[in-house]
C-alpha cells in the first residue's frame, strides 16, 4: 500500500531552504527502511547527494561503527572518541558542501552507539545536513535520538500497520483475484497488518499449498503456519537479548496469556521488564488480574514451531525445561495447562 502521505511530508521538508530532519517510527516490518530508501531516491532527483549509516546490534558496541565509511582508514586512535566524533562530523560536512544538500539516512537508529547517536544529534542541531532516521518502536533508543523529536529538532512520522480492509486490498492485488473473507481475516489476525509478516505468511502459505485458488477465489485449505523465513526473522529479533528475556518470550509462546505474579515466580522479573521494554510482551489489566501476552501473534506462531517438544519433558506446554531447572518459587506454582491441552490460549491453559 502507498505511503504517499508520509513521503509528501518528507519531500515538503526537503524542499525548504534549510536542512530538514525526520524520524520514522514504527514496529519492525512496517516499511521504515523501504520508505527511507524511496525518500533517498526522490531526494536525489531533487539534487541532493545521499549517504547512509546502518546501525545494528553487532555495531552497537563499536564506537562510530555505523559511520566507519566516513572515517579514514588510518591516522586515528579508536579510543579517541572525541577525535572520531570530529572526524566523522567533518567528513559529513565536507560531503554536504556549502549548500548543505545532503540527505543522511540512518537506519535502525535505536542501535546507535553513544558516539554515533551524539553525532546524529549534533548534525541535526547544527543544521549541517538533512537527516532521515528510522527507529523501531516500542523499545529503547539512545537519549540523543529520542531527543530529536522530543526537543522539536526533527519531525516524527509514525508508520502504522494496515487494517483488515487494507490487508484485503493488498492480498487481492498480489494474488490477482478475490480472497475469501475468512482467509483475509486469518492472515490479518496473524500478521496484524504488518507488511513484512504478511508477505512471509503469504509466500509460505502459497508455497506449501495451504493457500490455493478454486473457482476464482483464494482461500486457506490448511492451517496457517509460520514458514521458515518467518521463523528466522523472529529468531533474529530475539538474538542478542538477555537469556532471561528470551525465556519469558518462549514461555509465553508456550502458553499465553499468563498472570504476571505467576510469570515472575517461574522466570526472572527483570526478564519480563526487559521483554516489555523491547516491545516483545504486553502487560494488560484483565479485571483484577494483570496478564502478560506476546506483543504480536507472529512471535508465538514462529516460536511454537522452533522450540523442541523434548525441551518440555515430552509436553509442549511444560515449563521450565529440565535443562534450565526451576526458577525460585516455581515449585509453589501450579499451572493448569502443564498437564492438559495442547492449544495455547484455552481457558484451561491459563496461569493466573
Amino acid at each position: 500500500m502507498s505511503r504517499d502521505t508520509e513521503m509528501g511530508r518528507i519531500l515538503a521538508g526537503l524542499r525548504d531552504p534549510e536542512p530538514a530532519a525526520f524520524v520514522l517510527a514504527g514496529s519492525a516490518g512496517v516499511g521504515k527502511t523501504r520508505l527511507a530508501s524511496e525518500a533517498a531516491k526522490s531526494a536525489a532527483r531533487l539534487g541532493f547527494s545521499t549517504a547512509q549509516a546502518v546501525a545494528s546490534r553487532a555495531t552497537a558496541a563499536i564506537p562510530f561503527g555505523p559511520f566507519a565509511p566516513f572515517l579514514p582508514e588510518a591516522g586515528y586512535s579508536p579510543g579517541d572518541l572525541l577525535g572520531l566524533l570530529r572526524r566523522a562530523s567533518d567528513a559529513i560536512l565536507e560531503r554536504a558542501g556549502t549548500d548543505r544538500k545532503l540527505l543522511l539516512v540512518v537506519d535502525d537508529a535505536q542501535f546507535l552507539d553513544e558516539g554515533s547517536a551524539a553525532l546524529v544529534h549534533q548534525l541535526v542541531q547544527k543544521g549541517a545536513c538533512s537527516v532521515l532516521a528510522s527507529v523501531r518502536t516500542p523499545g529503547p533508543a539512545p537519549e540523543p535520538v529520542t531527543a530529536l523529536w522530543k526537543d522539536g529538532l526533527a519531525e516524527r512520522i509514525d508508520l502504522g500497520t494496515w487494517g483488515e480492509a487494507e490487508t484485503e486490498a493488498v492480498l487481492a492485488a498480489v494474488l490477482d483475484g478475490h480472497v475469501a473473507a475468512g482467509t483475509v481475516r486469518r492472515l490479518w489476525e496473524v500478521s496484524q497488518g504488518n507488511a513484512l509478516y504478511l508477505r512471509e505468511l503469504l509466500i509460505g502459505a502459497v508455497d506449501s499449498g495451504a493457500l490455493s485458488e478454486t473457482g476464482g477465489i483464494w482461500s486457506l485449505r490448511q492451517p496457517l503456519t509460520a514458514p521458515g523465513r518467518l521463523v528466522e526473522l523472529v529468531a533474529a529479533r530475539l538474538s542478542g537479548l538477555a537469556p532471561e528475556t528470551v525465556a519469558v518470550v518462549e514461555l509465553l509462546a508456550a502458553g499465553e496469556p499468563l498472570g504476571v505474579p505467576v510469570l515472575e515466580k517461574i522466570t526472572d522479573p527483570a526478564g519480563l521488564e526487559d521483554a516489555e521494554a523491547q516491545g516483545l510482551v504486553q502487560v494488560d489489566q484483565d479485571g483484577r488480574r494483570t496478564m502478560a501476552r506476546l506483543a504480536h501473534p507472529v512471535y508465538g506462531e514462529a516460536l511454537r514451531q522452533s522450540l523442541p517438544r523434548s525441551g518440555y519433558g515430552g509436553s509442549p506446554w511444560r515449563w521450565p525445561p529440565p535443562s534450565r531447572g526451576p526458577a525460585p518459587g516455581a515449585g509453589r506454582t501450579c499451572c493448569a495447562w502443564a498437564a492438559g491441552s495442547s492449544t495455547p490460549g484455552e481457558p484451561g491453559n491459563r496461569c493466573c
